[in-house]
């Protein structure tokens, strides 16, 4: 996957995604409304994004029955 500039494409709306900012840290973060972003870093935070991209697909499990 690659980096994705805010300036070309966002995400939609409340979608999980991996973001970068001005700051230079990673972390999973979502578009709010009015193009807010909010990053998961010590708690919740209102941040500013240059780039982002898709979470990875999570991995199949398989599950017991019990």
């Amino acid at each position: 996957m690659e980096w994705i500039s805010v300036d070309e494409k966002l995400p939609e709306l409340n979608e999980m995604v991996l973001t970068y900012g001005f700051d230079k840290i990673m972390a999973c973060g979502q578009m709010t409304y009015h193009k807010w972003w909010e990053a998961i870093r010590d708690g919740c935070e209102h941040v500013e994004i240059t780039h982002w991209m898709p979470l990875p697909t999570p991995p199949v499990t398989e599950v017991e029955d019990k």
